[in-house]
């Protein structure tokens, strides 16, 4: 096939110093896919462009003289080549599925393989195939990479999936090989990753406007020492950034002293603190009594606790 002819001239008068000859220089593909014919610079394909996925090339023409010294010159002819090849999608290479799902853990490490998308219909190892991603990495969280048997991995690059920031992803990927073999419905995919939550956050206490002067220290409490018994003294409130289970939070009261613990409970869902015995018989010289609340999340799992002391006096209201 002609892709067009070149044509030089030279000015000395006479042969051979005015007899032109053309060969193709440099060493790229052009070589391989194209050629010039010697006497006339008609530049033609010699091989099948199918089995390139390159769409340009430049031939690089040399026209000599047969004079002594010998006299050229180089011309260099851009070559764009249209793949317009149709491939049904039941046959051309693609992938297996136009879509993937995957589910993987907060805490993944770096490197980890989410997921190998699987490539149908390669029936020629010597084609080429690459894949990458085209969408959806905007965090720069995942690349691909080809497997030894011609598959394709999504990979995690970085172990930082933060459940509590982004819950899922969704991967574009393209897959690149020749046009004449490829199966255009197939040759993307994407893969929904879902990122599973899980016990990374301890519990914070939530402090009340009154006592947000000393968030982070310590809270504080009183009841009247003729108070009933049952009587609602504070409550605590803890909230975890954790999702569903993981964020159920039960309370416990400790103490290192045991007549507190004796006088005093803690509801483990509410958090209301509240005296299991009247208090009209304690020494002043005992108080305040000194506790513990702890907040665990997750109950019936892998929990984590927080804990914050209590101060808690008895008042005379007489």
């Amino acid at each position: 096939m002609v892709v067009t002819k070149l044509e030089a001239t030279d000015s000395d008068g006479t042969p051979p110093g005015n007899k032109v000859k053309y060969d193709l220089i440099g060493r790229g593909k052009a070589s391989r896919y194209f050629d010039v014919e010697h006497d006339t610079g008609i530049v033609t394909i010699k091989d099948d462009l199918r089995k390139e996925m390159d769409t340009e090339y430049q031939v690089d023409v040399r026209a000599y003289d047969l004079g002594e010294p010998q006299l050229f010159s180089v011309a260099s002819v851009k070559v764009y080549v249209d793949h317009v090849a149709t491939v049904p999608p039941d046959i051309g290479v693609g992938f297996a599925e136009v879509d993937y799902y995957v589910e993987i853990p907060e805490s993944a490490p770096a490197g980890r393989v989410l997921k190998t998308l699987t490539i149908v219909n390669k029936q020629n190892e010597m084609i080429p195939l690459q894949c990458e991603i085209i969408g959806g990495n905007e965090d720069r969280l995942f690349e691909v990479r080809e497997t030894e048997d011609r598959n394709c991995e999504l990979i995690l690059t970085r172990g930082q999936l933060d459940y509590e920031k982004v819950t899922t992803y969704q991967v574009q990927v393209q897959l690149t090989t020749l046009p004449g073999v490829i199966s255009k419905k197939r040759s993307r995919t994407s893969v929904n990753v879902k990122v599973i939550d899980e016990n990374d956050n301890k519990p914070e206490f939530i402090f009340p406007d009154y006592q947000k002067v000393a968030k982070g220290k310590k809270l504080f409490a009183a009841i009247s020492e003729d108070a009933q018994i049952s009587t609602s003294i504070i409550q605590v409130k803890a909230d975890d950034k954790d999702s569903g289970v993981l964020r159920e939070i039960a309370y416990e009261l400790e103490s290192d002293n045991p007549l507190a613990r004796s006088y005093f409970t803690i509801d483990s869902r509410s958090g209301i603190v509240s005296n299991t015995r009247t208090i009209d018989d304690i020494s002043p010289s005992l108080l305040p009594f000194r506790l513990n609340v702890v907040a665990k999340d997750d109950p019936k799992g892998n929990s984590q606790g927080s804990q914050m002391p209590l101060i808690l006096n008895v008042i005379n209201e007489q």
